[in-house]
């Protein structure tokens, strides 16, 4: 009875899927409703977020920048498409046009235009810088980051802060938009902070956080199929534990072998908790599994044990 709803559930995903890929909705006729910066607004600020309405079974948007606008185009300043429907970007002093179309896996919907014109002035009061590398909250065991922001036309130079467990470790001034920094090994919280500066103002500080992984997961227990066991059932039952987790989120990757070499799996999976079902054909099967963390670290394998599918 459980082989049969196993079998039943994946008939009814795959009809699923299938329904899906077929079945997507027309947005050719939607309407991208923009919503800033305003039509043909005039402003000193170079730092804008692009903002429009969300389009009902759209799963993506296309988002471009041109000067000074689409029909004459000198310069293609942006093309990227991106789920969300708000863009942060710094635009130097010109006439730019922008526009969105909504996306999805098969229609397209026509883009909505507005014209921008941004002015040049010495003042860095409203102006934003645009934090790149280290992403915010991201997971690494690279001791190296590469710490990248935005170029404000109208900066001078830039102060970076970087602290570790919200002590700073490292305070200094740049005149560049990057630079790679080493810390000690020491794991934990991080986040990063950059202001920019000329003779007469500066900005606030951006500020972004991430976290240093450099411990591997621990090695994980078998618990069954048993070593050596033989199974008669081809639905095969894989459980093992795994200790508890001391550093960033972890999963875990079985791998099942035909040949007590491991050259080759004949399945390989990413599991989520610690129990992965298999279908099998009657043979002899090697099998282990190890952990990875969010951080990509890569745990040891546990011990490799090996059984024999005689199924009925």
């Amino acid at each position: 009875m459980k082989k049969q709803f196993i079998y039943i559930s994946i008939l009814l995903f795959l009809i699923i899927t299938a329904c899906n890929d077929i079945f997507v909705m027309d947005i050719s006729d939607s309407n991208v409703e923009l919503l800033a910066p305003h039509n043909n607004l005039e402003t000193t600020i170079s730092t804008n977020t692009f903002w429009w309405n969300y389009v009902e079974d759209a799963t993506r948007y296309q988002l471009q920048i041109a000067t000074p606008d689409f029909i004459q185009t000198e310069r293609l300043i942006l093309d990227t498409t991106i789920s969300m429907n708000q863009f942060l970007f710094n635009l130097v002093p010109n006439k730019y046009e922008w526009r969105v179309r909504a996306v999805n896996s098969v229609y397209a919907s026509e883009f909505t235009v507005y014209s921008l014109v941004v002015d040049s002035t010495p003042d860095l009061t409203n102006e934003i810088v645009i934090l790149y590398t280290p992403t915010q909250n991201d997971t690494t065991n690279s001791l190296t980051q590469n710490y990248y922001w935005g170029n404000l036309y109208n900066a001078d130079s830039y102060n970076l802060v970087v602290l570790h467990e919200a002590v700073p470790i490292l305070d200094t001034t740049l005149t560049m938009v990057s630079i790679t920094l080493s810390v000690p090994d020491n794991q934990g919280a991080y986040s990063w902070k950059v202001n920019a500066m000329n003779d007469i103002s500066e900005t606030t500080y951006s500020e972004r956080k991430y976290y240093i992984d450099t411990t591997k997961p621990s090695k994980r227990t078998l618990i069954s199929p048993t070593d050596q066991s033989v199974i008669i059932d081809s639905l095969v039952q894989f459980v093992w534990n795994s200790p508890p987790i001391t550093g960033s989120s972890e999963y875990d990757s079985i791998f099942i072998y035909s040949d007590q070499s491991m050259l080759n799996p004949v399945l390989q999976a990413k599991v989520a908790d610690n129990q992965y079902d298999a279908i099998l054909n009657n043979k002899m099967y090697y099998w282990r599994v190890r952990g990875i963390d969010k951080a990509g670290n890569r745990g040891v394998f546990s011990d490799l044990w090996s059984f024999e599918l005689n199924a009925k």
